[in-house]
């Protein structure tokens, strides 16, 4: 299969998957209201249709990197299709019917009928966490096949960019849906573009390796202690929540327990801690572009807050200046001098933050900055997978891809608490509505620099970090 075919077949689904991360965020607002769920209750628990897709996501990634060592790639990646449609199909076909299904079926077993409203809720919510588990399974099954096909750090970067792109630009897309339709074709959508991808994908295959066994005990501990730790980390509960040391510390510890005695049971780590700059490198890229993608809807809504819904579309079209350049540059940034261009993209980091840094309170003052981190900052997709493959051996490639994964959106929760706290800590008490906005502009001119000292992390582990002659930066 050509380079071209291939980018469609898997880009396909890992948009798709990415993109509804982050749709629900336009759609939340239509099902609470649908469902006609009391406030404040009902909104918190329906908060668990964006937490439960997170968690599952990330289950998925770190139990579909080592089934695609140990049954292939493109087995993994066609159930992963699969799934993800039926999960679809699940979540746009919820309704009554389901509802009262769910309800006979509890009150068989518990003499008890639930509320309809939180019935309905939760059955969306199992559909969106099948499908997440699916979504994320797809990422790097689909990194590690090309990679394996290729050998290409242009196509490490181009999944990474286009898993990105749908995190970005899901808000924007949801928004479209909702406006010119319902809200279930966001997932309906996803059935046709999925049997694109197996029809493209019907014909390729992938080498087993039998001397890898598959801990499903183990990743059921440590998916659990994952969950907990991203909720502890303040990563999925939006940007009012503070660290959570209980559900923290319960996180690190059924981690702790589920890789005892084989920390290699699940990812290759023993590998890739022979250059631990690599991962130090993919968690700081993770936090940096989760600084951008956090202020910008900050500041916007800040701006503009009697319109929340322009306040969501110009967000979303000021992201796309922050997140296509750095799809293009990250899929083609292989062609150029590699250490030359990460030195040109690491000053380009700092040089955009700090013009960010200056925002005036207009949004057009935003774009300069934008694109230049967005050319910037792609420039190092590639090179940080790059670097964490080479550590691994062949057949271990799909582990080494869920760790480039994973270790960004560690970073990202991070960069979720770092910046939360900070917000939340900066913020005063004020009493009228014009100082609270002016005090607002300060605190997120301030945070940018969050920015510029992830961005110098960034460039000085990576282009210090000294490893072997594979693996090194």
């Amino acid at each position: 299969m050509t380079e071209r075919r291939l980018q469609i077949a898997i880009g396909l689904p890992v948009l798709l998957g990415a993109l509804d991360l982050t749709v629900i965020s336009a759609v939340l607002p239509v099902v609470v209201a649908e469902l006609d769920l009391p406030v404040p209750g009902g909104i918190r628990q329906a908060s668990w249709l964006v937490t439960g897709y997170l968690i599952a996501y990330a289950v998925g990634i770190l139990g579909a990197g080592r089934l695609s060592d140990r049954y292939g790639s493109a087995p993994v990646l066609r159930w992963g299709l699969l799934l993800f449609a039926a999960g679809s199909v699940a979540v746009a076909v919820s309704g009554p019917w389901s509802t009262r299904l769910v309800q006979q079926l509890a009150y068989r077993s518990m003499e008890a009928r639930p509320a309809a409203e939180f019935v309905a809720l939760w059955v969306l919510v199992a559909g969106r966490s099948f499908q997440a588990l699916a979504a994320g399974a797809i990422v790097p099954a689909g990194m590690a096949y090309g990679w394996k096909q290729l050998g290409s750090q242009r196509w490490l970067g181009f999944v990474a960019a286009v898993d990105l792109v749908g995190w970005t630009l899901g808000h924007l897309y949801g928004g479209i849906i909702v406006r010119l339709a319902d809200w279930r074709l966001a997932f309906w959508i996803n059935v046709p573009f999925v049997i694109v991808s197996l029809v493209m994908l019907r014909n390729i295959r992938s080498e087993t390796s039998k001397e890898i066994v598959m801990p499903w005990a183990r990743l059921a501990v440590v998916g659990f202690g994952l969950g907990a730790a991203m909720i502890g980390i303040g990563g999925v509960e939006g940007a009012a929540t503070a660290i959570q040391p209980i559900w923290l510390a319960l996180g690190v510890a059924a981690v702790a327990v589920g890789l005892a005695g084989n920390v290699n049971a699940l990812l290759p780590v023993k590998e890739v801690l022979r250059n631990p700059g690599a991962l130090i490198a993919n968690v700081a890229l993770g936090f940096v572009v989760f600084v951008v993608l956090a202020l910008v809807p900050l500041f916007v809504s800040v701006l503009i807050e009697s319109d929340l819904q322009r306040a969501g579309w110009v967000s979303g079209w000021l992201l796309s200046a922050f997140t296509v350049p750095m799809a293009v540059v990250a899929w083609l940034a292989a062609k150029a001098p590699r250490r030359r261009a990460r030195w040109l993209g690491a000053a380009g980091a700092v040089a955009g933050f700090l013009l960010v840094s200056r925002w005036d309170p207009t949004v057009t003052g935003l774009v300069p900055g934008l694109l230049l981190l967005g050319v910037s900052l792609g420039v190092w997709f590639g090179p940080l997978a790059e670097a964490v493959l080479n550590l691994v051996p062949a057949h271990e490639s799909g582990g080494g891809s869920g760790i480039v994964i994973l270790t960004r959106l560690i970073g990202m929760a991070i960069g979720t608490a770092t910046l939360t706290n900070f917000v939340l800590s900066r913020v005063p008490a004020v009493t009228t509505a014009d100082a609270l906005i002016a005090d607002l502009l300060d605190v997120f001119h301030d945070a940018a620099y969050l920015g510029v000292a992830g961005a110098v992390l960034l460039a000085g582990v990576s282009l210090l970090s000294i490893g072997g002659s594979s693996g090194s930066l």
